[in-house]
């Protein structure tokens, strides 16, 4: 999936495009362990890829595909929006170190941006 924040939505997204490009190539050529398949389902929950036809998996993984590419670009605000939610549970249960580390991790992801965007700028092409 490469540089992309990680937030579970979004993991999920890419989970369930995963799980029908496993499918449609386990429909196409059978080089694919069902168990693989089985093992993901269970992370994304989807219902029983495995009595649907090619075409129809095909149609479905073009569908997850999109969702993903969709909210693809949404990843930094999933991610924050994911720690804030993180860090206000050690605060109600007076879990200050633990919510100072999720405070690091935000300020690092911000920093980690602000320099991409500068050295995409001043990189050599």
């Amino acid at each position: 999936m490469g540089m992309v924040d990680f937030s579970p939505e979004l993991n999920k997204l890419g989970l369930r495009w995963e799980t029908w490009k496993l499918v449609c190539k386990l429909k196409r050529d059978g080089r694919v362990n069902p168990c693989l398949i089985k093992d993901k389902v269970a992370q994304c929950q989807i219902s029983k890829p495995l009595s649907c036809l090619l075409a129809e998996a095909d149609i479905r993984r073009k569908e997850a595909r999109k969702q993903y590419l969709k909210a693809k670009p949404d990843a930094p605000k999933m991610r924050e929006a994911f720690l804030s939610e993180r860090m206000e549970i050690p605060r109600e249960k007076r879990k200050e170190e633990a919510a100072r580390a999720i405070q690091r991790l935000l300020s690092k992801a911000q920093i980690r941006s602000s320099w991409r965007k500068i050295h995409s700028l001043t990189a050599k092409p």
